[in-house]
């Protein structure tokens, strides 16, 4: 093939460009390669791309590394590591280490399936190496990761399942996974930094909070990210307190999930005598509770999210009507996603009929100012699509 006549500075936009449509790394490692196999002008281009974004699987995890630790050029180049610690022997972890320390310039890291023996040197390289230069992380893992994030002042991204908090962070008042004693819903008090323990510096743009059972820890996650946080994933249960997102006012996108399905239900368990503290209509009364701090803010797409938990049952669409939970919307939210859980079609026919009333009747509209909304099938599809459409919002069915 003839050497490109284009210049190699618009070759490597070009080719980055590719890169970034796609974002699988098992289509976009091979195109790469395959580029990089092309002749030398394109080896050059894609090979520093090809390593840009590391992927270090239980097959191909050691290859990789030999190669870094040959190249110290090419370690320069890595900005992406995803690490799979399963099958990973002490020896191989330790080389990993000492390669990975010349990756100098890694902004996003994610660790999974790492046996815990691992966590505390893992942890304390990370915090070393990228201390400065670490903007996302994510991780499945809870040992040590409190300690890791109190030492990554520049993160703007978090996602993870749990966090081990230290014992001196959570106040010794009675959990919030055990059942309230009174019928009113659970309220925090808001956090007061203390010396007593560390607490993270970074302001976070993006936080998945996995689940926490305190509001103390959620607030002490995010005390210094509460001007800066634009996206938010926060956990959902009866038993779980409200979180103050007033705190929030640059907060632009929330989900809200319904960790409620993760307890079982008394259906799901009939030969059991105990009854189950599972109470599907109060945790969506906390959803619509949590939603009341954010009215006036600048709050655009809202998502109560269902997982997807085989071993329970979900969300019946009798308990969202029962909850009322289009009355917590706050006006001003554009796309409300609820494809996850059934909403039942007379509830949603009621909701969002058009009312032609006197002004005050008017500005009391549920789901004012609501553009678009994606919706789980139903029986009445085209009433409700009329319905919908009468308020000129758009419907996408899942």
């Amino acid at each position: 093939m003839p050497t490109p006549q284009l210049p190699p500075e618009l070759l490597r936009d070009i080719l980055d460009t590719v890169v970034l449509s796609y974002p699988s790394h098992a289509i976009r490692i091979p195109n790469l390669a395959s580029f990089s196999l092309v002749n030398r002008t394109f080896h050059q281009i894609a090979n520093p791309l090809l390593y840009r974004n590391l992927f270090l699987g239980i097959r191909h995890r050691m290859q990789i590394i030999s190669t870094l630790s040959t190249n110290e050029e090419l370690a320069k180049q890595v900005r992406v590591i995803t690490v799979l610690g399963a099958d990973l022997t002490v020896e191989e972890f330790e080389i990993m280490k000492t390669v990975l320390s010349g990756c100098e310039n890694v902004s996003s890291f994610t660790y999974l399936c790492f046996d815990p023996w691992y966590l505390p040197s893992l942890t304390a390289f990370v915090a070393k190496t990228w201390s400065t230069t670490l903007k996302y992380l994510r991780s499945d893992q809870k040992e040590g990761l409190y300690d890791l994030l109190c030492r990554l002042p520049n993160l703007e991204e978090l996602v993870v399942s749990c966090i081990d908090f230290p014992p001196s962070l959570t106040p010794s008042s009675t959990p919030s996974s055990s059942r309230s004693p009174s019928p009113s819903l659970a309220t925090s008090t808001p956090f007061s930094p203390s010396s007593s323990f560390p607490i993270p510096t970074f302001q976070l743009k993006r936080f998945d909070s996995g689940s926490s059972p305190y509001s103390h820890n959620f607030e002490a996650l995010t005390f210094t990210s509460r001007s800066s946080l634009i996206t938010l994933d926060l956990p959902v249960s009866s038993r779980s307190p409200i979180q103050y997102l007033s705190l929030f006012p640059s907060l632009t996108s929330l989900t809200l999930t319904l960790s409620e399905r993760y307890i079982l239900h008394d259906l799901d368990a009939p030969q059991t005598r105990t009854r189950s503290e599972r109470d599907d209509v109060r945790c969506l009364r906390q959803v619509k509770e949590t939603l009341k701090g954010v009215r006036g803010s600048q709050l655009r797409s809202l998502e109560v999210y269902q997982p997807d938990y085989r071993r329970t049952r979900a969300f019946a669409k009798e308990d969202v009507e029962k909850s009322d939970l289009f009355e917590g919307i706050p006006q001003g939210v554009k796309e409300l996603d609820l494809s996850t859980i059934e909403v039942g079609d007379e509830y949603l026919l009621r909701t969002f009929t058009k009312i032609e009333g006197t002004e005050e009747e008017e500005e009391n509209v549920r789901c004012k100012g609501l553009t678009k909304i994606v919706l789980r099938q139903t029986e009445r599809r085209k009433e409700v699509e009329e319905c919908l459409r009468k308020r000129a919002i758009e419907v996408r069915w899942v």
